[in-house]
């Protein structure tokens, strides 16, 4: 998959800062994972990790409220506690910006497409730690995010 390269403006502390991105408006179900340190990898949605987190969202209470795009919205930003870390051992996220390297903010006061290209990825996601968990932490992990998630953490 090539990449291009987008100039981010963090809105916090306003340090520019950029990612590498792609045009995935005619790859249903690919999305590319960020990091804090710039690492990309791609997460498909056929991959069967992606059911077994919709599916411990969906059951939650919490959701059963929220219009179908809050909660996937809200399954985009669970979606990472089954991803593994990068190499550096920074999280993945599938929704918005990873964070500013100079503040740690995920707030974005400004982002745009330039013209330089960044590559090719072909990295995939893992799961090996998620997969190593019994079935009960791993439900456990995805209702601590949603729970910390809907209880302020995500402006739905």
């Amino acid at each position: 998959m090539r990449l291009t390269v987008w100039r981010y403006q963090c809105g916090a502390c306003g340090a520019s800062y950029e990612l590498a991105n792609a045009d995935l408006s005619f790859a249903y179900g690919v999305f590319l994972a960020h990091s804090v340190s710039g690492s990309v990898a791609i997460f498909d949605a056929s991959d069967p990790t992606f059911d077994e987190v919709q599916h411990l969202v969906e059951q939650d209470n919490h959701v059963h409220s929220l219009t179908s795009g809050e909660r996937v919205e809200l399954l985009h930003e669970v979606l990472p506690v089954a991803m593994d870390p990068d190499s550096n051992g920074n999280p993945f996220v599938i929704a918005g910006s990873p964070g500013c390297p100079a503040c740690g903010s995920r707030s974005v006061a400004d982002f745009r497409e330039t013209s330089d290209s960044a590559g090719e990825v072909d990295q995939r996601v893992t799961h090996y730690t998620w997969q190593s968990l019994p079935a009960p932490e791993r439900a456990t992990k995805v209702q601590d995010r949603l729970h910390t998630l809907l209880d302020g953490g995500l402006p739905l």
